[in-house]
C-alpha cells in the first residue's frame, strides 16, 4: 500500500527495476542518487502511479545497444502513462558517444531524455549530462555512419507529448 503523501521508497537500482515486477501500481519516492548501466528502454509505466525524485538523480551510465532490432529507442520511458506523474527528478544522461559495431541495422533511432512517448504529467523534472566528451557539449554523440543511415529524432525531454510538462527543463 502506498499514497503520494506514504510513497515506497527507491534506494538503488534493484529498488528501481524492482518496481516492474509488481503486481499493481504504487507511489515512489527516490531517497538517493541510483546508477543504471547496461540499461535498456523500460517500456511503460503502468506500475508508478507517482513517482517524487526528491531532487535526486537517475543517472544513465551506459546503453546496452545489443539488440536485435531496426529501430533503437535511447530513453528512461518509452511511454509514461497517462496515469502517471514524475515530479522532482534529475535524469542525468552519461552515456556519451553512441557507437554501434553495425551502423546498417538501425533504419529509425529516437532519442529522448525522459520519455519517447509522454502521455502523464512531468513537473519539475530535469535532463542534464554531467559526462561531457571533450569534442561534444552536452553528452550524446551519434557516430557519423549510424547518423547518415537512419532517421534520428531527438528532443530534450520527450518525442511526443500528450500529457503535461511543466517548470522541467534541458541543460
Amino acid at each position: 500500500y502506498s499514497t503520494e503523501d506514504k510513497p515506497l521508497t527507491i534506494a538503488s537500482s534493484e529498488d528501481f527495476y524492482d518496481i516492474f515486477n509488481q503486481a499493481e501500481a504504487y507511489d515512489y519516492i527516490l531517497v538517493d542518487d541510483i546508477e543504471l548501466t547496461n540499461f535498456s528502454i523500460l517500456n511503460n509505466t503502468d506500475l508508478i502511479k507517482s513517482f517524487d525524485g526528491n531532487n535526486n538523480k537517475i543517472i544513465i551510465k551506459s546503453l546496452d545497444l545489443e539488440k536485435e532490432e531496426s529501430m533503437l529507442k535511447v530513453a528512461l520511458f518509452d511511454t509514461i502513462s497517462k496515469d502517471t506523474t514524475f515530479k522532482n527528478l534529475i535524469i542525468d544522461a552519461q552515456y556519451g558517444k553512441i557507437e554501434y559495431s553495425n551502423p546498417d541495422q538501425f533504419s529509425e533511432i529516437s532519442i529522448a531524455g525522459f520519455a519517447i512517448n509522454n502521455q502523464g504529467i512531468i513537473t519539475n523534472c530535469h535532463v542534464v549530462s554531467s559526462k561531457e566528451p571533450s569534442s561534444l557539449r552536452g553528452g550524446l554523440m551519434l557516430s557519423s555512419e549510424i547518423s547518415q543511415k537512419a532517421k534520428v529524432k531527438m528532443a530534450g525531454l520527450a518525442l511526443t507529448n500528450t500529457g503535461a510538462i511543466t517548470n522541467s527543463r534541458v541543460g
